[in-house]
């Protein structure tokens, strides 16, 4: 009975080192780093926003931006970490009110960034793709 075939990619890891990922470990790499994302998003909303004192706005802090953090996978290979609230692009990017950035999103884009190589190799350790 002749083999499927099976596709494999190399990822470059930051270190020149070379990581070996068939279809299926770059799709459980995209659904382990968005998840990542997402829960990095929520500290970072916690840091820059709700361990902060009050706005002089006069907003009262629900936790509904917080709330409105996901994560989902938009294909096998791709995936998307979002705030649905109506005004977290006022809090991530600043507003013309005086109001500095806080961005949540980028900044834990760039926490997941630094593991994802160390995610890739235990992925791909756990298929057998490599040692």
């Amino acid at each position: 009975m002749p083999r499927p075939d099976i596709r494999v990619q190399i990822m470059r890891d930051g270190t020149g080192n070379a990581i070996r990922m068939t279809d299926e470990a770059v799709t459980l790499l995209v659904a382990e780093a968005t998840a990542a994302v997402e829960g990095f998003a929520k500290i970072e909303l916690d840091e820059l926003v709700y361990s902060q004192p009050p706005a002089p706005s006069g907003y009262v802090r629900t936790g509904h931006l917080l709330n409105s953090v996901g994560h989902r996978l938009t294909g096998p290979t791709e995936g998307e970490v979002f705030a649905s609230a109506e005004y977290a692009v006022h809090v991530h990017e600043g507003s013309v009110h005086n109001t500095p950035a806080k961005p949540f999103l980028v900044n834990a884009l760039r926490r997941e960034k630094r593991r994802t190589p160390a995610r890739a190799r235990r992925i791909a350790r756990q298929l057998g793709l490599t040692q």
